[in-house]
């Protein structure tokens, strides 16, 4: 068999002289994220059911870092684009003003970070008179026309939505294409949380000292059925869990649905020592 490349940190513990379990935090819920792209960014409303008016900058060609929700408050959610130019068009809505786009070619756009598998409204916004956009995202599409006029509200030409389902490992992949105009326009983005899959059992790890070795640990948790499991380190939290390298040839533990055991763990000689499960999920 071999593995897929989905893979889920499920809890990361600090062991020391006195160590605690902490619970790695889901990717967002709840909440709405709003992307502009290209300046001058915009503040306010947009077209979906939401009060927040925080939006997140992005450009052409770029990644962004960790996005804000329209509260303000960090996410776990990042966007990227391959368009390539970014132009202003005048009109008084600051969302509706600036648009990256390309001519010809189809681009992409990702966004990471989200909750695996879960549902997701995507309001896109582009103008232009007469230019055709064509949107995908995860095999649905739509096309918008766009439209050069001087109201500072959004019309119905302005924007449209499509409901996808990210993947298993939290991203949303995309296309941006011109359809039928001189090139397309992609001004602004609107990502709302729809649905998340139910929960599966609870996961809970207990840590304990491998008395008398000093300086090893036992390590016991609930697995699932069809899972595997890599336990994995670090001397320090300057990078993410799911980085980390295997600790001690730990990897491809197979869940049974219940108990596993790891015993008599090195916890090597450092003052303090991350750890990590990553569940992972096989395929033929």
């Amino acid at each position: 068999m071999h593995l897929s490349t989905s893979s889920t940190i499920l809890v990361f513990a600090a062991i020391a002289a006195g160590f605690t379990g902490l619970c790695i935090p889901t990717a967002e819920a709840g909440h709405v994220i709003n992307i502009d792209l290209y300046e001058p960014l915009y503040s306010g409303v947009g077209v979906a059911p939401d009060t927040g008016t925080t939006w997140n900058a992005a450009v052409a060609g770029g990644t962004t870092g960790l996005l804000q929700d329209s509260s303000g408050d960090p996410t776990t959610v990042t966007f990227s684009t391959t368009l390539e130019s970014q132009y202003g068009n005048g009109r008084p809505n600051n969302l509706m003003n600036s648009y990256i786009y390309t001519n010809s070619e189809t681009r992409s756009f990702t966004i990471s970070g989200l909750s695996a598998n879960g549902t997701y409204d995507l309001y896109f916004y582009s103008s232009k008179n007469n230019t055709g956009t064509e949107f995908t995202a995860e095999g649905q599409s739509l096309i918008l026309t766009g439209i050069n006029e001087v109201s500072a509200s959004f019309v119905v030409e302005d924007w449209g939505k499509l409901t996808v389902t990210a993947n298993g490992s939290g991203v949303i992949a995309g296309t941006v294409a011109n359809s039928g105009g001189q090139f397309s326009a992609f001004n602004g983005l609107q990502i709302v949380f729809v649905s998340a899959p139910a929960p599966g059992p609870a996961f809970s790890v207990t840590i304990t000292p491998n008395a008398p070795n000093i300086g090893s640990y036992n390590f016991s948790w609930n697995t699932q059925i069809n899972k595997l499991y890599d336990l994995v380190s670090s001397a320090d939290l300057a990078t993410a869990p799911s980085t980390w390298d295997v600790w001690k040839g730990n990897f491809d533990l197979v869940g049974t649905g219940g108990t596993y055991n790891l015993t008599n763990i090195d916890g090597g000689a450092n003052t303090k020592r991350f750890f990590a499960l990553r569940q992972k999920t096989p395929t033929p």
